[in-house]
């Protein structure tokens, strides 16, 4: 059974939504920022970042809700600073979504990942090329807050 829709998303603060945790602190490139109502989907390169269009596989999400921005923690990234990223299997992560509401049709299916000219984070789903992220949860009634899991295929690593 799934949980009640909300009417609208108050808390912009995009984060693990359900699941079993697996964090590890891991090294990241420098200059990456993660908006506080952003997506927090993280890939791994020769240091972790920020997953968008190019990434073909997904290592989990962060778990800080913002970083390189003003009042957040931290508020610069250096290369190779360690910070904490939920790699668990079956954790969902909270992200926005961009150039359609998503409907019920789009459960199960996956999707690509976006990042807009601000540096945030979306679920693109009017592309599905790479499949980067499976929707799980609509989680708001106007379509635009959806939850997401990391499928096996495009999952960087088991943990």
């Amino acid at each position: 059974m799934s949980p009640e829709k909300l009417d609208s998303f108050t808390d912009p603060a995009y984060m693990i939504h359900e699941g079993v945790d697996r964090i590890k602190w891991v090294q990241f490139d420098g200059g990456v920022a993660f908006a506080r109502n952003s997506g927090k989907l993280v890939s791994k390169y020769d240091y972790y970042r920020k997953s968008d269009a190019n990434s073909s596989t997904a290592a989990g999400f962060l778990m800080l809700a913002a970083v390189g921005v003003t009042d957040s923690h931290p508020s610069a990234v250096t290369s190779g600073m360690f910070l904490p990223v939920n790699m668990g299997d079956d954790i969902t992560g909270v992200m926005p979504t961009s150039n359609r509401a998503a409907v019920e049709v789009d459960r199960g299916q996956t999707f690509d990942v976006l990042v807009d000219s601000d540096g945030r984070q979306f679920v693109d789903l009017n592309s599905t090329a790479g499949g980067l992220v499976q929707l799980d949860e609509i989680l708001d009634d106007d379509g635009e807050v959806v939850s997401v899991r990391i499928p096996e295929a495009t999952r960087w690593g088991n943990l």
